[in-house]
Protein backbone atom coordinates (compact mmCIF):
# COMPACT_ATOMS: atom_id res chain seq x y z
CA UNK A 1 0.00 0.00 0.00
CA UNK A 2 1.27 3.86 -0.21
CA UNK A 3 0.88 4.35 3.06
CA UNK A 4 3.32 1.32 3.84
CA UNK A 5 6.83 1.94 4.94
CA UNK A 6 8.55 -1.58 4.06
CA UNK A 7 12.33 -1.96 2.54
CA UNK A 8 12.88 -2.02 -1.09
CA UNK A 9 13.57 -5.36 -0.90
CA UNK A 10 10.51 -6.95 0.99
CA UNK A 11 8.28 -4.61 -1.67
CA UNK A 12 9.98 -6.26 -4.63
CA UNK A 13 9.17 -9.71 -2.64
CA UNK A 14 5.73 -9.24 -2.14
CA UNK A 15 5.59 -8.22 -5.60
CA UNK A 16 6.51 -10.71 -7.60
CA UNK A 17 5.13 -13.64 -5.31
CA UNK A 18 2.62 -15.83 -6.00
CA UNK A 19 2.53 -17.69 -2.70
CA UNK A 20 4.32 -20.84 -3.84
CA UNK A 21 7.42 -19.52 -2.82
CA UNK A 22 6.39 -19.80 0.74
CA UNK A 23 7.99 -23.35 2.50
CA UNK A 24 8.47 -24.49 6.01
CA UNK A 25 11.43 -23.65 7.83
CA UNK A 26 11.46 -25.21 11.20
CA UNK A 27 7.72 -25.25 11.61
CA UNK A 28 7.52 -21.59 10.78
CA UNK A 29 6.39 -20.00 6.91
CA UNK A 30 9.13 -18.28 5.34
CA UNK A 31 9.60 -16.60 1.35
CA UNK A 32 13.13 -15.65 0.22
CA UNK A 33 13.44 -14.52 -3.19
CA UNK A 34 13.58 -17.42 -6.11
CA UNK A 35 16.55 -17.58 -7.96
CA UNK A 36 19.14 -15.40 -6.13
CA UNK A 37 20.00 -13.97 -3.00
CA UNK A 38 17.90 -12.43 -0.77
CA UNK A 39 17.17 -12.77 3.56
CA UNK A 40 13.85 -14.77 4.00
CA UNK A 41 11.27 -13.63 5.43
CA UNK A 42 8.68 -14.70 8.08
CA UNK A 43 5.54 -14.50 4.86
CA UNK A 44 2.64 -17.74 4.28
CA UNK A 45 1.28 -18.41 1.28
CA UNK A 46 -1.27 -15.36 1.86
CA UNK A 47 1.71 -13.02 1.10
CA UNK A 48 0.35 -12.27 -2.51
CA UNK A 49 -2.97 -10.82 -1.58
CA UNK A 50 -0.55 -7.70 -0.76
CA UNK A 51 -0.12 -6.74 -4.22
CA UNK A 52 -3.47 -8.12 -5.32
CA UNK A 53 -5.25 -5.65 -2.21
CA UNK A 54 -2.44 -2.85 -3.20
CA UNK A 55 -4.09 -3.13 -6.73
CA UNK A 56 -7.83 -3.66 -6.18
CA UNK A 57 -8.08 -1.14 -2.89
CA UNK A 58 -5.47 1.21 -3.34
CA UNK A 59 -5.43 2.25 0.50
CA UNK A 60 -5.25 0.28 3.65
CA UNK A 61 -8.49 2.13 4.61
CA UNK A 62 -10.40 0.78 1.39
CA UNK A 63 -8.98 -2.67 1.83
CA UNK A 64 -9.52 -2.19 5.64
CA UNK A 65 -13.42 -1.18 4.94
CA UNK A 66 -13.78 -3.97 2.32
CA UNK A 67 -12.80 -6.89 4.52
CA UNK A 68 -15.10 -5.38 7.63
CA UNK A 69 -17.85 -5.05 4.70
CA UNK A 70 -17.27 -8.71 3.58
CA UNK A 71 -17.37 -9.92 7.55
CA UNK A 72 -20.33 -8.45 7.97
CA UNK A 73 -22.53 -9.39 4.86
CA UNK A 74 -21.35 -13.08 5.85
CA UNK A 75 -22.23 -12.57 9.16
CA UNK A 76 -26.16 -11.92 7.60
CA UNK A 77 -29.04 -14.16 8.35
CA UNK A 78 -30.01 -14.11 4.29
CA UNK A 79 -26.45 -13.81 3.08
CA UNK A 80 -24.75 -15.08 0.39
CA UNK A 81 -22.85 -17.52 2.16
CA UNK A 82 -25.63 -18.74 4.36
CA UNK A 83 -28.12 -19.34 1.15
CA UNK A 84 -25.35 -21.22 -0.14
CA UNK A 85 -25.30 -23.99 2.51
CA UNK A 86 -29.36 -24.15 2.62
CA UNK A 87 -30.99 -27.37 1.49
CA UNK A 88 -32.50 -26.58 -1.92
CA UNK A 89 -29.78 -23.79 -2.57
CA UNK A 90 -29.19 -23.38 -6.77
CA UNK A 91 -26.09 -25.44 -7.43
CA UNK A 92 -27.54 -28.20 -4.91
CA UNK A 93 -30.21 -28.39 -7.30
CA UNK A 94 -27.94 -28.38 -10.16
CA UNK A 95 -25.89 -31.55 -9.01
CA UNK A 96 -29.74 -32.95 -8.04
CA UNK A 97 -29.25 -33.32 -3.95
CA UNK A 98 -30.57 -31.51 -1.48
CA UNK A 99 -27.84 -30.29 0.23
CA UNK A 100 -24.94 -28.69 -1.43
CA UNK A 101 -22.80 -31.34 0.27
CA UNK A 102 -20.37 -33.30 -1.50
CA UNK A 103 -18.19 -36.24 0.34
CA UNK A 104 -14.75 -36.54 -1.19
CA UNK A 105 -13.73 -39.73 -2.71
CA UNK A 106 -11.51 -41.58 0.04
CA UNK A 107 -9.94 -44.90 -0.56
CA UNK A 108 -10.25 -47.69 2.05
CA UNK A 109 -13.34 -45.03 3.31
CA UNK A 110 -15.96 -44.46 0.65
CA UNK A 111 -14.98 -47.55 -1.82
CA UNK A 112 -17.82 -49.07 -0.02
CA UNK A 113 -21.58 -48.91 -1.45
CA UNK A 114 -23.48 -48.74 1.90
CA UNK A 115 -21.42 -45.72 2.93
CA UNK A 116 -22.34 -43.91 -0.56
CA UNK A 117 -25.98 -44.90 0.33
CA UNK A 118 -25.61 -43.32 3.74
CA UNK A 119 -24.46 -40.48 2.39
CA UNK A 120 -26.94 -39.84 -0.14
CA UNK A 121 -29.83 -40.68 2.13
CA UNK A 122 -28.70 -37.79 3.87
CA UNK A 123 -29.29 -35.31 1.25
CA UNK A 124 -25.27 -34.91 -0.15
CA UNK A 125 -23.65 -36.05 -3.03
CA UNK A 126 -21.61 -39.00 -2.16
CA UNK A 127 -18.10 -40.08 -4.53
CA UNK A 128 -16.93 -43.75 -4.28
CA UNK A 129 -13.08 -44.39 -4.79
CA UNK A 130 -11.60 -46.31 -7.71
CA UNK A 131 -8.15 -45.78 -6.78
CA UNK A 132 -6.07 -48.03 -8.68
CA UNK A 133 -8.74 -51.15 -8.78
CA UNK A 134 -9.06 -52.92 -11.77
CA UNK A 135 -12.05 -53.16 -14.09
CA UNK A 136 -13.66 -56.50 -12.23
CA UNK A 137 -13.19 -54.80 -8.78
CA UNK A 138 -14.54 -51.57 -10.83
CA UNK A 139 -17.51 -52.72 -12.20
CA UNK A 140 -18.72 -54.88 -8.56
CA UNK A 141 -18.39 -51.54 -6.58
CA UNK A 142 -19.93 -48.83 -9.35
CA UNK A 143 -23.01 -51.58 -9.88
CA UNK A 144 -23.29 -52.26 -5.98
CA UNK A 145 -23.20 -48.60 -5.40
CA UNK A 146 -26.02 -47.76 -8.34
CA UNK A 147 -28.43 -50.57 -6.97
CA UNK A 148 -28.41 -49.04 -3.19
CA UNK A 149 -28.21 -45.33 -4.11
CA UNK A 150 -31.00 -45.89 -5.85
CA UNK A 151 -32.49 -42.99 -8.04
CA UNK A 152 -30.18 -40.56 -5.95
CA UNK A 153 -27.16 -38.56 -7.56
CA UNK A 154 -23.95 -40.44 -6.79
CA UNK A 155 -20.56 -39.73 -7.97
CA UNK A 156 -16.67 -41.51 -9.02
CA UNK A 157 -13.59 -40.76 -7.83
CA UNK A 158 -10.35 -41.50 -9.96
CA UNK A 159 -7.37 -40.91 -10.55
CA UNK A 160 -5.80 -38.75 -13.61
CA UNK A 161 -2.54 -39.90 -13.24
CA UNK A 162 -3.27 -43.71 -12.80
CA UNK A 163 -1.74 -46.10 -15.24
CA UNK A 164 -3.03 -46.25 -18.84
CA UNK A 165 -4.50 -49.69 -18.89
CA UNK A 166 -6.08 -48.92 -15.51
CA UNK A 167 -7.30 -45.60 -16.18
CA UNK A 168 -8.99 -47.11 -19.72
CA UNK A 169 -10.40 -49.70 -18.00
CA UNK A 170 -12.34 -47.68 -15.24
CA UNK A 171 -13.57 -44.79 -18.10
CA UNK A 172 -14.96 -48.33 -19.99
CA UNK A 173 -16.86 -49.35 -16.29
CA UNK A 174 -17.98 -45.34 -15.68
CA UNK A 175 -19.30 -44.83 -19.28
CA UNK A 176 -21.42 -48.31 -19.30
CA UNK A 177 -22.89 -47.76 -15.52
CA UNK A 178 -22.86 -43.82 -15.77
CA UNK A 179 -22.50 -42.42 -12.74
CA UNK A 180 -23.94 -38.70 -11.92
CA UNK A 181 -20.46 -37.34 -11.72
CA UNK A 182 -16.91 -37.68 -11.41
CA UNK A 183 -14.26 -36.30 -10.02
CA UNK A 184 -10.35 -36.53 -11.61
CA UNK A 185 -7.58 -36.18 -9.29
CA UNK A 186 -4.12 -35.33 -11.10
CA UNK A 187 -5.61 -34.69 -14.23
CA UNK A 188 -3.70 -33.16 -16.77
CA UNK A 189 -5.39 -30.19 -19.22
CA UNK A 190 -4.30 -32.15 -22.41
CA UNK A 191 -6.26 -35.00 -21.60
CA UNK A 192 -9.78 -35.77 -22.51
CA UNK A 193 -11.77 -37.05 -20.13
CA UNK A 194 -13.53 -34.39 -19.17
CA UNK A 195 -15.24 -33.61 -22.34
CA UNK A 196 -15.44 -37.15 -22.84
CA UNK A 197 -17.91 -37.15 -19.70
CA UNK A 198 -19.57 -34.02 -19.79
CA UNK A 199 -20.30 -35.42 -23.46
CA UNK A 200 -21.57 -38.65 -22.35
CA UNK A 201 -24.14 -36.28 -19.44
CA UNK A 202 -21.60 -37.27 -16.79
CA UNK A 203 -20.74 -34.21 -14.74
CA UNK A 204 -16.86 -34.11 -14.82
CA UNK A 205 -15.21 -32.18 -11.52
CA UNK A 206 -11.14 -31.77 -11.82
CA UNK A 207 -8.86 -31.52 -8.88
CA UNK A 208 -6.96 -28.24 -9.67
CA UNK A 209 -4.34 -27.35 -6.83
CA UNK A 210 -2.26 -24.02 -8.54
CA UNK A 211 -3.97 -20.87 -10.30
CA UNK A 212 -1.23 -21.75 -13.21
CA UNK A 213 -2.71 -25.27 -13.31
CA UNK A 214 -6.41 -23.36 -13.73
CA UNK A 215 -5.70 -21.10 -16.36
CA UNK A 216 -4.23 -24.09 -18.27
CA UNK A 217 -7.80 -26.14 -17.52
CA UNK A 218 -9.88 -23.34 -18.56
CA UNK A 219 -7.85 -22.78 -21.53
CA UNK A 220 -8.47 -26.72 -22.72
CA UNK A 221 -11.82 -25.84 -22.04
CA UNK A 222 -12.87 -27.03 -18.52
CA UNK A 223 -15.42 -25.15 -16.57
CA UNK A 224 -15.94 -27.76 -13.18
CA UNK A 225 -13.12 -27.62 -10.56
CA UNK A 226 -12.77 -28.75 -7.08
CA UNK A 227 -10.29 -26.36 -4.86
CA UNK A 228 -9.07 -28.54 -2.08
CA UNK A 229 -5.89 -27.05 0.11
CA UNK A 230 -3.43 -29.64 1.45
CA UNK A 231 -4.55 -30.07 4.93
CA UNK A 232 -7.61 -32.05 3.38
CA UNK A 233 -4.75 -34.81 2.85
CA UNK A 234 -5.39 -37.23 -0.21
CA UNK A 235 -3.87 -36.18 -3.71
CA UNK A 236 -3.43 -32.16 -3.24
CA UNK A 237 -1.20 -29.51 -3.89
CA UNK A 238 0.80 -27.36 -1.55
CA UNK A 239 -1.66 -24.21 -0.70
CA UNK A 240 -3.88 -24.59 2.31
CA UNK A 241 -7.52 -24.04 1.36
CA UNK A 242 -7.98 -20.22 1.96
CA UNK A 243 -5.07 -19.51 0.28
CA UNK A 244 -5.70 -21.26 -2.37
CA UNK A 245 -9.48 -20.59 -2.92
CA UNK A 246 -8.29 -16.79 -2.52
CA UNK A 247 -5.63 -17.48 -5.48
CA UNK A 248 -8.35 -19.22 -7.89
CA UNK A 249 -11.31 -16.88 -7.52
CA UNK A 250 -9.24 -14.12 -8.54
CA UNK A 251 -8.23 -16.51 -11.70
CA UNK A 252 -11.84 -17.53 -12.65
CA UNK A 253 -12.50 -13.65 -12.24
CA UNK A 254 -10.06 -12.38 -14.48
CA UNK A 255 -10.40 -15.16 -16.82
CA UNK A 256 -14.40 -15.82 -17.14
CA UNK A 257 -15.85 -12.65 -17.21
CA UNK A 258 -18.85 -13.69 -19.09
CA UNK A 259 -18.74 -16.73 -19.45
CA UNK A 260 -20.09 -19.70 -16.46
CA UNK A 261 -18.37 -22.10 -13.88
CA UNK A 262 -19.09 -24.46 -11.21
CA UNK A 263 -16.63 -24.42 -8.53
CA UNK A 264 -15.97 -26.77 -5.47
CA UNK A 265 -14.15 -25.80 -2.25
CA UNK A 266 -12.62 -28.79 -0.92
CA UNK A 267 -13.17 -28.23 3.08
CA UNK A 268 -11.19 -30.20 5.44
CA UNK A 269 -13.29 -31.81 9.10
CA UNK A 270 -13.38 -27.92 10.71
CA UNK A 271 -13.88 -26.50 7.47
CA UNK A 272 -17.12 -28.27 7.03
CA UNK A 273 -19.03 -24.66 6.02
CA UNK A 274 -16.01 -22.14 4.34
CA UNK A 275 -17.96 -20.55 1.57
CA UNK A 276 -19.47 -18.38 4.01
CA UNK A 277 -16.13 -16.68 6.03
CA UNK A 278 -13.46 -16.52 3.66
CA UNK A 279 -12.11 -13.71 2.80
CA UNK A 280 -13.98 -11.04 0.32
CA UNK A 281 -13.08 -13.02 -2.91
CA UNK A 282 -16.04 -15.49 -2.76
CA UNK A 283 -18.96 -12.54 -2.34
CA UNK A 284 -17.30 -10.91 -4.97
CA UNK A 285 -17.61 -14.06 -7.26
CA UNK A 286 -20.72 -14.56 -6.20
CA UNK A 287 -22.20 -11.20 -7.48
CA UNK A 288 -20.49 -12.08 -10.34
CA UNK A 289 -21.93 -15.58 -10.99
CA UNK A 290 -25.38 -15.26 -9.43
CA UNK A 291 -26.79 -18.49 -10.65
CA UNK A 292 -23.44 -20.79 -8.83
CA UNK A 293 -22.21 -20.74 -5.68
CA UNK A 294 -19.48 -23.43 -4.66
CA UNK A 295 -20.69 -26.39 -1.92
CA UNK A 296 -18.86 -27.47 0.67
CA UNK A 297 -16.40 -30.73 -0.56
CA UNK A 298 -15.19 -32.20 2.88
CA UNK A 299 -11.87 -33.83 1.66
CA UNK A 300 -10.60 -35.33 4.20
CA UNK A 301 -13.20 -35.68 7.23
CA UNK A 302 -12.90 -39.56 7.59
CA UNK A 303 -14.21 -39.74 11.29
CA UNK A 304 -16.60 -36.49 10.80
CA UNK A 305 -18.26 -38.45 7.77
CA UNK A 306 -18.66 -41.57 9.59
CA UNK A 307 -20.30 -40.00 12.46
CA UNK A 308 -22.62 -37.99 10.73
CA UNK A 309 -23.89 -40.37 7.97
CA UNK A 310 -24.38 -43.22 10.53
CA UNK A 311 -27.55 -44.03 10.37
CA UNK A 312 -28.05 -44.42 14.61
CA UNK A 313 -28.37 -40.11 13.57
CA UNK A 314 -31.61 -40.13 11.67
Amino acid sequence: MPESELPDDVRSLLHGTDGSESVLVDGRRMMAPRGGPGRALPIGQDGFLAQVFARRYGSTARAVRAIRAAIFEALEENSIGARALRPDSVLGRAVGTALPIAQGPMTRVSDQASFAASVAHHGALPFVALALSGPDQSRALLTETKQVVGDRPWGVGVLGFAPEEVRRAQWEVIHELRPSAVIVAGGRPGQAQAQALEAAGIQAFLHVPSPGLLRQFLDAGSRKFVFEGAECGGHVGPRASFPLWEAQIGVLLEYLQERSADVDLGAALRSISPAAFTTPGLPRWSRRRRHRWPPAVPGSAYSWAAHTFSPRRQ
